[in-house]
């Protein structure tokens, strides 16, 4: 068993990191609220912006850096002061590295897959949203037509 578990979860949760965007920083206030009506390009609005992805995945990269320098020795000492394994000043870097020698290549390579996934994804996306479009306009007509018949009896 690995000392500190921890480390796994830390990078399952650097994307969520990276796009929450920089500590301190002002975020502007939300838009006004748009009169209710059709908004067909609301799908495809939402879809971030060509090179957003990667530049998400550059952040992950730098945020994976800095929790790779992490000092959590002292942490796990404190913790758990009579365990074995534990060094002053060990990082999350060091403790990857102690049974993975490709720790840090092998992270920043899943950062790489994830951000190539996610930009399929949203290509797919893009590509798919006429048929969803065209699906959903079908859907909400098939359902007005329904409320408007006199329902029928059932026997």
């Amino acid at each position: 068993m690995r000392p500190y578990p921890i480390a796994g979860g830390l990078i399952l949760a650097l994307p969520a990191i990276a796009f929450a965007g920089g500590r301190g920083q002002a975020y502007p206030a939300p838009p006004p609220v748009a009169a209710p009506g059709p908004a067909k390009d609301e799908f495809t609005d939402s879809l971030p912006p060509p090179g957003e992805i990667e530049r998400a995945g550059d952040r992950v990269h730098r945020v994976l850096d800095a929790l790779m320098g992490l000092d959590v020795g002292p942490i796990a000492d404190a913790v758990d002061p009579r365990a074995d394994g534990y060094r002053r000043h060990e990082t999350l870097g060091d403790i990857g590295q102690r049974d993975d020698p490709y720790f840090d290549r092998r992270a920043h390579r899943s950062v790489d897959a994830m951000t190539d996934n996610m930009e399929r994804f949203a290509g797919a996306m893009a590509r798919a949203e006429p048929a969803l479009r065209r699906s959903i306009d079908d859907f909400e007509r098939n359902m007005d037509e329904a409320m408007r018949d006199p329902p029928r009896r059932r026997r």
